[in-house]
């Protein structure tokens, strides 16, 4: 009798341990899909992709998350924190970005679609789609690079929040022969500083103490 009280009681031991386990994977599994809910809202993915791989990846500050979609040789691979913020974004056609090649190790001069203002309008377009508006705002360096042995214009510049001047920068590629974003990098609060934004009013001064 003792040993069937022992066995119950193990198996009662077994189950309650592996409730909580179960809810957590549960739970992992809920963040997964609205994370990439959102994430595929914003970049506007489709379901055009056969295959999708998550996986969080603690961070000291804050969790990301690390999204692939795939096809064939067709690939998206996205960096995103909890909320649905884009951190990075590469988009691979035909199983690279790389500059054309030609046999012999030379490159194959590409002649672009865009002009090099046109590239960086599609640019501000993603730029529009990815950061926090109002909050966030892109402002672009005025040196930018695109030459016609390159395959895609590049820009950098800096993340604006509130109107103010930020340490946040961001960094994009435009594909020149058909204006998409390949590439996209940027910095972010969550990542880097413990605290709020600053206001885009004037600091608030203290009134100074009435004369008795």
């Amino acid at each position: 009798m003792k040993k069937f009280f022992s066995f119950v009681l193990s198996a009662a031991l077994l189950l309650t341990l592996a409730v909580p386990a179960a809810a957590a994977e549960e739970t992992a599994d809920q963040r997964l899909a609205g994370v990439t809910a959102k994430v595929k809202a914003v970049l506007g993915i489709g379901d055009e992709y056969e295959e999708f791989y998550g996986e969080l990846q603690e961070q000291e500050l804050t969790p990301v998350w690390s999204l692939s979609w795939s096809r064939e040789e067709d690939r998206i691979e996205v960096l995103a924190t909890e909320e649905g913020k884009v951190l990075s974004y590469y988009l691979y056609e035909n199983g690279s970005t790389a500059v054309p090649s030609v046999e012999g190790g030379g490159v194959l001069p590409v002649f672009p679609a865009l002009s090099q203002e046109e590239a960086q309008a599609r640019g501000e377009a993603f730029l529009k789609k990815v950061l926090d508006a109002p909050l966030e705002t892109a402002s672009f360096a005025e040196r930018s690079a695109g030459r016609l042995n390159m395959s895609s214009y590049r820009f950098s510049g800096q993340i604006r929040l509130n109107g103010l001047d930020s340490p946040l920068t961001f960094s994009l590629s435009v594909r020149a022969g058909d204006g998409k974003v390949v590439r996209f990098c940027r910095d972010s609060l969550e990542q880097t500083t413990v605290g709020g934004v600053p206001s885009s009013g004037p600091p608030r001064t203290k009134a100074a103490p009435a004369a008795s």
